[in-house]
C-alpha cells in the first residue's frame, strides 16, 4: 500500500517556501468509541468492574474541535487522519483543517488464530503513517509534527515548548513522547508522538509495513514501538521526555488521568522519568 496521498490531494495553498519551519498537529481516529478511559480503567484494575463494564462510549468531536483551534492560535497546521465510515460527519468539520484524509481500516492475520481480524494497534500505524506522509509531502521532511488520538486532550501550550526543541540540530534524529518508564526502557507510552516529518513518516511507515507482514516484534503496541526504534538507528537516534506538567495535563475520553495513576501503580511515579526533561540514546 501506497501510503502518500499524492500530489492530487495537497492543495495548493498549503505549499510554503523552501527553508521554513512549520509545526503540524496530526490527529488520528474515530469520531465516535468505545473504551476504556483512567478511571475504567482504575476501577477495573481494582476489580470494581468487569472488562465489559468498564468500557465508555466517548464522541471526541468538541475534543477534535478545540485541539484544532488551540493548537492554530499557536502556529499549527492540522492534518486530521480519520475513519471512512465517519465520512459525512468529518467533511462537515472539515474547514477546521488544513488537511483532511480518510482511510479504510485494514485487517491483519492473527498469528495465534490465522483470523482476519481489525486490529487497533495496526490501525494506529496506518493512521500515523498516512498522516506524517501527508504532512512531509506538504511541508517538507523537516516539518515538526505532533501526534495526537483523537480522544485526547492536552495543554497545548505547556506541549508546544517540546515540538519546538525538534527543531535543534541536536534534535533532528529525535522522537519526543510524554515520558518513559525507567524500569523498563523496552515500553514506549503511544498517547502522543513528536518528531520532524521524515522520522514520524520512517517510523511508522515500517511498523505498518511489519504489521500487514505479520513480521511485528512484538503484538503488544509498547514493546513493538520501541524495538523497531532501535532498528531505526541512525534515523533515529534518542527520545526526548517532557516535564510532569504534560502528563498532567492529559484527559482521556473526558477523565484527567493524574489522579488516577499513583492509585493504579504507585510505583510508576517513582519509575517515570517526567520530572526532568531527559534525552534517552538509543
Amino acid at each position: 500500500m501506497n501510503l502518500d496521498p499524492g500530489p492530487a490531494a495537497l492543495p495548493a495553498a498549503l505549499t510554503t517556501a523552501a527553508g521554513a519551519t512549520n509545526k503540524v498537529l496530526l490527529l488520528q481516529g474515530p469520531l465516535k468509541s468505545s473504551g476504556r478511559d483512567y478511571f475504567t480503567s482504575f476501577a477495573m484494575y481494582r476489580r470494581l468492574m468487569t472488562e465489559q463494564e468498564a468500557l465508555v462510549d466517548y464522541d471526541a468531536t468538541a475534543n477534535i474541535l478545540r485541539l484544532a483551534y488551540f493548537f492554530r492560535q499557536l502556529g499549527y497546521r492540522i492534518v486530521y487522519t480519520g475513519w471512512e465510515a465517519d465520512r459525512e460527519s468529518l467533511q462537515a468539520i472539515a474547514g477546521q483543517f488544513d488537511l483532511l484524509q480518510l482511510i479504510e481500516p485494514v485487517s491483519v492475520r492473527d498469528p495465534s488464530s490465522f483470523a482476519l481480524i481489525k486490529n487497533n494497534r495496526v490501525l494506529m500505524y496506518q493512521a500515523i503513517a498516512s498522516g506524517a506522509a501527508a504532512a512531509r509531502q506538504a511541508w517538507g521532511d523537516d516539518a515538526l509534527c505532533l501526534r495526537l488520538r483523537s480522544d485526547l486532550w492536552l495543554q497545548p501550550f505547556l506541549v508546544d515548548r517540546y515540538v519546538r526543541l525538534l527543531a535543534a540540530d541536536e534534535n533532528a534524529a529525535a522522537l519526543l513522547v510524554s515520558h518513559i518508564n525507567r524500569a523498563d526502557l523496552r515500553s514506549m507510552p503511544d498517547f502522543m508522538f513528536g518528531a520532524r516529518a521524515a522520522v514520524l513518516s520512517g517510523l511508522f511507515s515500517a511498523l505498518y509495513q511489519r504489521a500487514l507482514a505479520g513480521q511485528s516484534h512484538s503484538t503488544h503496541v509498547h514493546f513493538d514501538i520501541m524495538t523497531e526504534l532501535v532498528q531505526q538507528k541512525p534515523a533515529i537516534l534518542s527520545v526526548l521526555t517532557c516535564r510532569r506538567e504534560v502528563l498532567e495535563s492529559f484527559v482521556w475520553r473526558g477523565c484527567p488521568f493524574m489522579p488516577f495513576l499513583g492509585e493504579m501503580d504507585p510505583s510508576y511515579m517513582t519509575m517515570a522519568n517526567f520530572e526532568h526533561d531527559k534525552r534517552f540514546s538509543l
